[in-house]
Parts: C-alpha cells; sequence; structure tokens
C-alpha cells in the first residue's frame, strides 16, 4: 500500500497496515544524517513513535562522504516574508505583527538514529547501531558500477 503524506501515522497503526515510509534526501553525510524538505525530520520522529520504520531514498549523487556529520550540512535560510506576508492579487500583505522576526529554513537534518535505512539506486547502505557508514558503501558500489 503506497502512504500518501495526507494519511495519518495513527490510521496505519489503527487499520493494522504494516507499511513503511521512504522520503527522497537530498544529502546524505557520511554517518548517515540525511537533509530534506522542511518538516521530515517530525515525520521521522512521529514514525519512530508510531512504530513504521522510515527508509531514506537516496541516490548515489546525493551521498556527501566529505561531512561527517549533519551539523556539517549547510541549511539554505528562506526569506521571513515567506511567512509573515500573505499575497494577494498580486499585492504582498503583512499578517504577522510588526517586529515579529521569523527562521525560515528550506530543510532540516534527520539523524542517522531515526532511519531504518538507506536505499540507493545501487543497493541498501547496512545499518550499523545506530548510524551507518556511508563512506565504506561509496568506494564499493562505484567500483561495482564501473565494473571493476
Amino acid at each position: 500500500m503506497a502512504v500518501r503524506r495526507g494519511h495519518s501515522l495513527r490510521d496505519l497503526e489503527d487499520t493494522h497496515c504494516n507499511c513503511d515510509l521512504a522520503w527522497r534526501r537530498d544529502r546524505v553525510v557520511a554517518n548517515g544524517d540525511s537533509a530534506n524538505k522542511i518538516g521530515t525530520y517530525s515525520l521521522a520522529v512521529l514514525s519512530r513513535h508510531h512504530g513504521v520504520p522510515f527508509y531514506v531514498a537516496a541516490p548515489l549523487t546525493t551521498l556527501d562522504v566529505n561531512l561527517k556529520h549533519g551539523s556539517e550540512i549547510p541549511i539554505e535560510e528562506r526569506p521571513d516574508e515567506e511567512l509573515c506576508s500573505l499575497k494577494v492579487e498580486g499585492v504582498s500583505h503583512r499578517v504577522a505583527a510588526p517586529g515579529i522576526g521569523v527562521w525560515n529554513p528550506a530543510f532540516d537534518v534527520t539523524p542517522a538514529s531515526l532511519i531504518s535505512g538507506i536505499v540507493t539506486d545501487c543497493g541498501l547502505i547496512p545499518k550499523r547501531s545506530q548510524d551507518f557508514d556511508v563512506a565504506a558503501f561509496v568506494p564499493e558500489k562505484k567500483r561495482k558500477v564501473n565494473g571493476q
């Protein structure tokens, strides 16, 4: 059964659906911490709470073994106007009180400890106890892809 974002994890639990969640990632670092659109971390936490495995779908091109931990991933920050203003008929209207600032990151980082597995275009990266050894996986798979 495919899980759409509109379904609640509680509904899945109540109907005894044996489903896993998988989200595509924009960047995965050496220990398996991964960055994706804002809100993905929350989904991973909810998945853990409800006992639903949370898998990351990550093409090899998104694996960055030069960064060791998710705290090293640069996070793009979006303008606060995106959340403080509403555009109606081409005119922007501030809906937040004057002087209110907003932190508006475009991405969040999900720690490897919340991820059940990392699925790549060359296979599954095996999990160690709490994280992944992405660096060990990348060279091995590149050799296989290149026929060496």
